[in-house]
C-alpha cells in the first residue's frame, strides 16, 4: 500500500528522474487527473449517459410523466387505469437503424509498407513480367520451347502484360499481408469482435461514441475488449480521434472479493478491511460489516469502485561519450541528472522517448496496484520515441469534449410520444358511452291519434331502442310546428381526443425517421406496394447516407484497433510466442490450422477497412454477369471466380478484363476460321486448278496420240496407195508385154 498525504495537489512533474516516478508519483498523477475530470462534472458526465440508455432501452423513469397527467410522482403505478409501462417505439426505430448498420460488412487488409516488403514487391513483379516476356517471345519461334525452359504458365500468373498490371494495382498480396490479415481474422475471432462491433454500433447510436482496449494478457495472448463510455475518465480533448489524449481511465464497479483476486497479496486482510470501511453505507453497501461465515469475510461482497487508468509521460536517457582503454570512442549510459556540471569535459547527449504509466486507484483512498510502467507499449519502427495507449476512442460528432448522439436528440420525442399515449389511455378511461338525449315534455304528449290511448314515455324509449322507430309528432294540440325531436342520440365515446393524440403519435414517429434517417421503405414498415424499384433504391441510398456518420465511426475505430492489434502480434512473435488455431478456410463449415510465421515481425503494416458489397450492389454486378454469360463474353469459371470476390472495386476490374479477353478470344477464333476458311478456299480452287490442269494435260495428250495416230494411219494408207498403185504399175507392164508377145 501506497500512503501519501490526503490534500490533493496538481499534476506532479514529468521532468524528474525516471527512477523517481514511483507508486507515489503515479498516485499523485491519477488522483490529480481524476480531480481535474470530476471538476468539469464526471457525476454528471455519468449520468447523462446513463439516462441516455434507459430512454434507448425503453425503460426510462416514470416519475417524470406522472405531474404532467396531475398525479403525484410517489404514488403507485397502478393509480388510475392507465398502465404507466413505456411505449417502445424508440426502441423499435433503434433497433432497426442498428440492424442496417450490422448488415454492412468489410474486409481486413493489411498491407506491409516498409522498404523490405516495398522491394519484395517490385522483384515479384519484375521476374513475371520477364518470364511473361520470354513465354510470349518463346511462343513466336516455337511452342515447344515454353515446356522445356520450364515457363509454363502456373496457376494465379498472369496471361499477359494487362492482367499483370491488375494483379499489381488490386489483386497481388505480399505473403506477409495474407499471413497477417488471417492472424488478426483469428484473433478477432477468438475475442468475439463481431459482438463487440454491435455493442459499439449501440454505443456511437445512444452515446455518440465508443472505445475499444487491447491489450496482452499474462498468458502471452491478445485480448480486446470495448471501453465503458459512462464510466470513460479522459483529459479535454479538441480532436474527435482522441489523438490528443493525455490520460484515459475507467471506473469499474468491483467487489471485495474482485479486487482480491485482481490485486492479490498486494493488501493484507487488514487494509482491504479499511477499504470496505471507506464504502459502508454507498453504492448500496451496508452501513455496518457484517460478521464473517466460515467461507467468506462480512465485506467481500461490498462495492467498492476502482479507477484503472493509463497515462503518458516523458522519460530521458542519457549518454556520455568517451574513449574506452585502446582510445576509441564509445557511448555508455550514465546516471540521470538535468544539467552538465560548470567545467565539466563530459560529452553528453540525451534522448527522450513517450512512454506509458498505468495504476487501479481506489477512489477516495490512497490505495494503488498493478501501478508502474505498461509492458508491451505499441511503438512503431519507423517512430520508436512515440507511442500508444491501449485506449482507441472516436466521437462522429464531437466538439469541446461534448458529444451529441442520436439517441439524446430523440429523447424530447419519447417524453412527447409517452405523454400522448397516457393521454390516450386516460380518454378511453374516462370516456362516457355512446347514449341518449331525452325530452320528457315531449314524451308525454305523444298520442297515437285523435281517438287512440297516449303512450307512455317509457314505452316510447324501449320502442326505440328495440325496434329503432321513434314515435313523435311535429305538431303541437294547436297545429303548430315544433322543432324538437324527443329523444336524440348523443355521440360521447373518444373519437375526437383519440384522433388528435394519435396524430400528435405519428407526427412524433415521423419526427424520429427524419432524425434518423429512415424512412417508410427502410424502417420496417410497410411500404407503398406501388413504390417504384427505383424510389425504393433512392430511399436505401438515403438511409444509408444518413446512417453513415455512425459507420465511419465503427470504420476508423477498427482501423485504429487493427492497428494496435498488428503490432501486438509483432510483439508475441519477438518474445517467441505463436499464433495459431483454426481460421475459416472454404466456408463456414470448413476450417484449416494456421500458424503465423516468426519472420512476419519485420514488416511495418499499414491496415485499411474496406466496405463489402451491399446486396445491391452485388445483385447489379450478378446481373451483369449473367448478361455477359448470354452474351459468351465469359464463362462460368470466371462468374464463379468475380462473384467470390468482396470488394466490389477489384470485382468490376476483374470483371472488365475478363470480358475484355474473351472478346480479343473471339476476335482472334474468328479471324483464325476467317483465315482457314480462305486457305481452304484457296485450297479448293488450287485443286479445282490443278485437276483442270491434269484435265488439259491428258485431253492435250489424247489429242496429241491421236495426231500420231492419224498420221501414222496416213503414212499407212499412203504406203499402201503406193503399194496398190506399185501392184498396179506391174500388173499393167506385165500385161503390156504379154501383148507385145
Amino acid at each position: 500500500m501506497i500512503k501519501v498525504n490526503k490534500k490533493r495537489s496538481g499534476f506532479p512533474s514529468h521532468l524528474v528522474d525516471p527512477r523517481k516516478k514511483d507508486s507515489a508519483w503515479i498516485l499523485q498523477y491519477i488522483k490529480a487527473a481524476y480531480d481535474e475530470f470530476d471538476s468539469n462534472g464526471y457525476e454528471a458526465w455519468g449520468d447523462k449517459r446513463r439516462n441516455i440508455k434507459d430512454y434507448a432501452q425503453g425503460k426510462q423513469s416514470i416519475n417524470k410523466y406522472k405531474p404532467i397527467m396531475g398525479v403525484d410522482s410517489d404514488a403507485s403505478d397502478a393509480w388510475m387505469a392507465i398502465d404507466w409501462s413505456v411505449l417502445p417505439i424508440i426502441p423499435r426505430f433503434r433497433r432497426v437503424a442498428l440492424n442496417r448498420i450490422g448488415k454492412m460488412g468489410y474486409n481486413m487488409t493489411a498491407t506491409p509498407i516498409d522498404a523490405v516488403a516495398e522491394q519484395e514487391k517490385n522483384d515479384y513483379f519484375i521476374k513475371q513480367e520477364a518470364r511473361l516476356r520470354m513465354r510470349e517471345e518463346m511462343a513466336k519461334v516455337n511452342p515447344e520451347l515454353i515446356q522445356k525452359a520450364g515457363l509454363t504458365r502456373k496457376p494465379g500468373e498472369a496471361e499477359d502484360l494487362e492482367e499483370l498490371k491488375i494483379q499489381k494495382d488490386w489483386t497481388w498480396k505480399h505473403n506477409a499481408a495474407i499471413e497477417m490479415e488471417t492472424a488478426t481474422e483469428l484473433i478477432y475471432n477468438n475475442n468475439y469482435v463481431d459482438e463487440l462491433i454491435k455493442q459499439v454500433d449501440e454505443d456511437n447510436f445512444d452515446y455518440g461514441m465508443s472505445g475499444f482496449r487491447s491489450y496482452i494478457d499474462s498468458n502471452n495472448s491478445i485480448k480486446i475488449r470495448k471501453v465503458s463510455v459512462p464510466s470513460l475518465i479522459t483529459n479535454h480533448c479538441q480532436k474527435r480521434d482522441f489523438s490528443d489524449l493525455r490520460y484515459a481511465g475507467e471506473v469499474l464497479n468491483l467487489t471485495i472479493a474482485d479486487l482480491k483476486q485482481w490485486a492479490g497479496d498486494k493488501f493484507d486482510e487488514k487494509q482491504y478491511e479499511e477499504i470496505a470501511k471507506k464504502w459502508t453505507g454507498k453504492l448500496s453497501n451496508p452501513t455496518a460489516i457484517p460478521k464473517d461465515d466460515s467461507f467468506a469475510r462480512g465485506y467481500d461482497d461490498f462495492r467498492i469502485q476502482v479507477l484503472d487508468m493509463e497515462f503518458y509521460s516523458d522519460n530521458e536517457s542519457v549518454y556520455e561519450k568517451r574513449k574506452n582503454r585502446k582510445g576509441n570512442p564509445v557511448t555508455g549510459k550514465t546516471q540521470f541528472y538535468k544539467k552538465q556540471k560548470e567545467g565539466s569535459k563530459k560529452q553528453i547527449k540525451r534522448v527522450s522517448y513517450k512512454v506509458v504509466y498505468k495504476g487501479c486507484w481506489i477512489i477516495d483512498s490512497d490505495f494503488i496496484f498493478n501501478e508502474g510502467l505498461c509492458t508491451n507499449m505499441q511503438r512503431v519502427k519507423t517512430n520508436l520515441t512515440d507511442v500508444r495507449m491501449s485506449f482507441h476512442l472516436f466521437a462522429y460528432n464531437f466538439w469541446e469534449m461534448r458529444t451529441s448522439s442520436i439517441m439524446e436528440q430523440l429523447i424530447p420525442i419519447a417524453d412527447a410520444i409517452q405523454i400522448a399515449w397516457y393521454r390516450i389511455q386516460h380518454c378511453i378511461a374516462e370516456a362516457v358511452p355512446k347514449g341518449l338525449q331525452i325530452d320528457l315534455d315531449a314524451l308525454e304528449d305523444i298520442p297515437l291519434g285523435k281517438n287512440g290511448s297516449q303512450l307512455t314515455p317509457m314505452e316510447i324509449i324501449s320502442l326505440f331502442k328495440q325496434k329503432g322507430v321513434l314515435i313523435y309528432r311535429s305538431k303541437d294540440l294547436e297545429g303548430n310546428l315544433t322543432n324538437y325531436k324527443p329523444i336524440a342520440e348523443l355521440e360521447n365515446g373518444v373519437s375526437g381526443d383519440l384522433e388528435r393524440y394519435t396524430n400528435i403519435i405519428n407526427f412524433n414517429m415521423n419526427l424520429v425517421r427524419s432524425i434518423i434517417g429512415l424512412n417508410e421503405a427502410t424502417d420496417g414498415s410497410s411500404p407503398d406496394p406501388r413504390m417504384l424499384t427505383t424510389t425504393a433504391n433512392m430511399a436505401e441510398a438515403g438511409s444509408n447516407n444518413a446512417l453513415y456518420s455512425l459507420i465511419l465511426s465503427r470504420k476508423k475505430l477498427l482501423e485504429d484497433m487493427a492497428e494496435s492489434t498488428i503490432l501486438k502480434l509483432q510483439d508475441v512473435m519477438k518474445r517467441g510466442g505463436k499464433v495459431a488455431g483454426y481460421v475459416t478456410a472454404l466456408g463456414k463449415g470448413t476450417k484449416k490450422w494456421f500458424e503465423l510465421s516468426p519472420n512476419i515481425s519485420r514488416h511495418e503494416y499499414g491496415f485499411k477497412l474496406e466496405d463489402k458489397a451491399t446486396p445491391q450492389q452485388k445483385e447489379i454486378l450478378r446481373n451483369m454477369m449473367m448478361a455477359k454469360l448470354g452474351e459468351d463474353t465469359i464463362e462460368l469459371e470466371d462468374a464463379f471466380f468475380i462473384e467470390s470476390i468482396d470488394n466490389l472495386k477489384i470485382a468490376e476490374q476483374v470483371l472488365s478484363y475478363r470480358v475484355k479477353k474473351r472478346k480479343e478470344k473471339k476476335q482472334q477464333e474468328a479471324m483464325q476460321m476467317q483465315q482457314m476458311n480462305t486457305q481452304a478456299q484457296i485450297q479448293s480452287a488450287q485443286s479445282a486448278e490443278a485437276m483442270k490442269q491434269e484435265t488439259l494435260k491428258l485431253e492435250y495428250a489424247l489429242k496429241k496420240d491421236l495426231l500420231v495416230t492419224e498420221k501414222e494411219l496416213e503414212k499407212e494408207i499412203k504406203s499402201l496407195e503406193m503399194g496398190a498403185r506399185k501392184q498396179i504399175a506391174e500388173s499393167s507392164d506385165g500385161n503390156k508385154a504379154i501383148a507385145y508377145n
